[in-house]
């Protein structure tokens, strides 16, 4: 069982945040250099657009089935061999990617792709939870979340580099030695980090994970049924269909309504990555302009309603002008990325006293990796069939199930946490009274 008062001492703490930093910025490297290079792999190989896309949906499919087995168990498994395997396994994977020549065998390849990759975010939140000392644990994950910004960023950097002076498979040479060395350094410096934690205050409050596995299921569950969470995998389905449907099909649209090159299609999508890197500061932006009606849930709902009119704004504007056209879609990924660090990862932080952080932030991911896994492809059959004017009117319509499925999330989450505060006060009440 993990030692709750057995932490690193506060001045190791950015060591442990820069590597978890790293290790989550290899992973996105590892996942996102295929969608950045498919705008040159489609003609290359002579695929559709949604056999490409499929290759994406075949990763996120998985990739949330996983989240959900590996939420369930990250808070009671070695983070640190789990991290370790999966980062050598996605190297040995993308190193297979440019021998093949069939996307279909392609999708399979990134199928197994998604299966190493999907213990990755909940192992990440399971070391930090489990080493940071409890007080700095909010800040730390503010700064990890634009981890995953900056893998894609440093994605499609190096794809446009590559198209431009080389080819599509040299994108992925580069993320296999990426996440091989990373998988070195990171399993030697997490082994130095657990060899100098400390014994930290037993008065702090948080409990360590559950030991009995169906007492956790049951805590999960009370959780979920009474904060009306099932709306928020709703939330977090539709923030994906948005953010990675945008991000993924952004070149594509460009090479082929604004006919740029395709490695210049692959460098006008790198401003969503550099604007989505302040999707933390938009959180606590809105937050604070919220007061005392903030907590994770109203922000998500605030930003998803503000997208909504973004995206009414994108669908009038997209075909007269890219510029303008980038500029909105920039804004509406930077809100998706605000959205998705409010429901996957604050969501948890938020009831953290029970223990379960990591099995939560899972179940909520695979709501988002279902919306991943369905975009990728539904948004290529859609262009295909209907054009583009299509995939945008279809995200401003299904942007308002999302709004709706909000407004319901917040009644319930606000109660929630208003119940749990009490709840909390009363125990602290008897504790001093004792």
């Amino acid at each position: 069982m993990i030692n709750k008062h057995l932490r690193i001492a506060p001045h190791n703490v950015w060591k442990l945040l820069l590597i978890c930093y790293i290790a989550y910025v290899a992973t996105f490297f590892g996942r996102t250099n295929y969608s950045s290079a498919m705008v040159a792999i489609i003609p290359d190989l002579g695929c559709t657009k949604a056999e490409a896309g499929l290759v994406n949906s075949f990763f996120w499919g998985i990739y949330g089935i996983g989240q959900i087995v590996n939420g369930l168990f990250a808070d009671r498994i070695n983070n640190k061999v789990m991290i370790t395997l999966s980062l050598s396994v996605s190297a040995v994977i993308n190193l297979s990617m440019p021998f093949v020549a069939d996307i279909h065998i392609m999708k399979y390849l990134w199928l197994l792709n998604g299966i190493a990759q999907s213990v990755m975010l909940t192992n990440l939140m399971g070391t930090i939870t489990h080493m940071a000392p409890i007080d700095m644990i909010p800040r730390v994950t503010a700064v990890f979340h634009t981890s995953a910004a900056a893998g894609t960023l440093l994605s499609y950097l190096t794809s446009s580099l590559f198209l431009k002076i080389a080819s599509w498979k040299f994108l992925f040479y580069a993320a296999s030695a990426l996440l091989l060395v990373t998988a070195i350094v990171w399993f030697l410096v997490i082994s130095n980090l657990q060899k100098h934690r400390i014994h930290t205050d037993d008065t702090e409050t948080e409990p360590a994970p559950q030991t009995n596995f169906l007492s956790s299921l049951k805590q999960i569950k009370y959780i979920f049924i009474a904060g009306g969470l099932v709306f928020s995998l709703v939330i977090a389905f539709f923030d994906a269909v948005h953010r990675e449907g945008l991000t993924v099909w952004l070149p594509n649209f460009a090479k082929e309504t604004y006919f740029t090159s395709d490695s210049i299609s692959v460098l006008i999508a790198i401003v969503l990555p550099i604007v989505n890197l302040f999707g933390s500061w938009l959180v606590s932006f809105t937050g604070k302009r919220l007061g005392k009606y903030s907590n994770s849930v109203v922000i998500a709902t605030t930003l998803y309603i503000a997208a909504f009119f973004v995206l009414i704004a994108l669908r009038l504007t997209a075909f007269h002008s890219l510029v303008a056209a980038c500029i909105l879609i920039a804004s509406i990924t930077l809100m998706m990325t605000a959205i998705n660090a409010c429901v996957v990862n604050h969501i948890a932080i938020e009831v953290a006293a029970y223990g379960c952080s990591a099995a939560l932030t899972g179940i909520i991911n695979f709501g988002y990796c279902s919306g991943s896994s369905l975009s990728s492809y539904l948004i290529g059959f859609i262009q295909e069939k209907w054009g583009w004017v299509t995939v945008f009117d279809f995200f401003w319509v299904v942007a308002i199930i999302a709004v709706v499925c909000g407004i319901a999330c917040s009644f319930f989450w606000t109660r929630f946490l208003r119940r749990l505060k009490i709840s909390q006060e009363q125990n602290n009440t008897v504790s001093h009274t004792a």
